[in-house]
């Protein structure tokens, strides 16, 4: 590659994987978004349950929320979801899960409704009024309108908060010694 350009081949290579990963993910765009707050009438995730947990021990209760929607990677929507639907997203009135933001990872966990089903939380990410908990269902059917208890691996996150306040902290004492050029 002397003239410092990458084949067209391997171009074209980078492009198709790029478009696999992206349909091996739940993203909701302005359409997907669109359709649940005005085809669905759903209304923005309630997210404040997340701020009540003990970080000092890393515990934390459940919540109770109510399925909105369930969204698969193809963006289809879906009235309900099993272990053969793969990879799925699932819209909640109330969630005490974190989404990824600001560089600080997900919350994982699990959503448990009635008759033993079983949603494991892989990923967790905001979309616009919206939280989707994206992950799979591993036993029974989840359906719209069932409801869960959306628990969160609350000992995780107390690590995963311990990192993020020393990150801060370190940014911190870099930009003090460096100055204020230095910012995370």
């Amino acid at each position: 590659w002397a003239t410092g350009s990458m084949p067209v081949v391997f171009e074209k290579a980078i492009a198709a994987a790029s478009r696999s990963v992206a349909r091996m993910s739940v993203v909701l765009e302005a359409e997907q978004t669109d359709h649940l707050a005005n085809k669905l009438a759903a209304p923005p995730t309630d997210d404040s349950p997340k701020y009540e947990w003990r970080s000092a021990d890393g515990t934390g209760e459940a919540c109770a929320a109510k399925v909105l929607a369930i969204i698969d990677v193809e963006k289809k929507w879906h009235e309900g979801a099993t272990a053969d639907s793969g990879l799925v997203g699932i819209v909640l009135d109330a969630t005490p899960f974190y989404p990824e933001a600001g560089g600080q990872v997900a919350d994982t966990g699990s959503l448990i409704a009635d008759g033993g089903v079983e949603f494991a939380v892989e990923d967790v990410q905001r979309f616009g009024a919206y939280v989707a908990h994206i992950g799979r269902v591993g036993k029974g059917a989840l359906r719209t309108g069932s409801s869960v208890s959306a628990a969160v691996d609350f000992a995780r996150r107390a690590l995963i908060a311990k990192n993020h306040t020393t990150t801060h902290m370190l940014n911190l004492a870099i930009m003090k010694a460096v100055g204020s050029p230095c910012d995370q």
